[in-house]
């Protein structure tokens, strides 16, 4: 898997939301947080395919776009 850098620029309030959350979801990283808030708000508006759904497409030769 590729990765890539995103860097963002955060309000005060915005920044300690995000530590809370992160706390919340049980001492998840900033950035593991953002990832899988993207994933989530992703997934429910039909743009972000499950694993399985990926492996399954790529086994049968078509192109996964994420």
């Amino acid at each position: 898997m590729r990765t890539e850098r995103l860097g963002i620029v955060l309000t005060p309030r915005e920044k300690s939301a995000i530590l809370m959350l992160a706390e919340l979801e049980g001492g998840l990283s900033q950035s593991g947080l953002v990832r899988r808030l993207v994933r989530q708000a992703a997934t429910a508006r039909g743009v972000w395919s499950s694993p399985d759904k990926e492996q399954t497409k790529e086994q049968e030769g078509e192109q996964v776009h994420v």
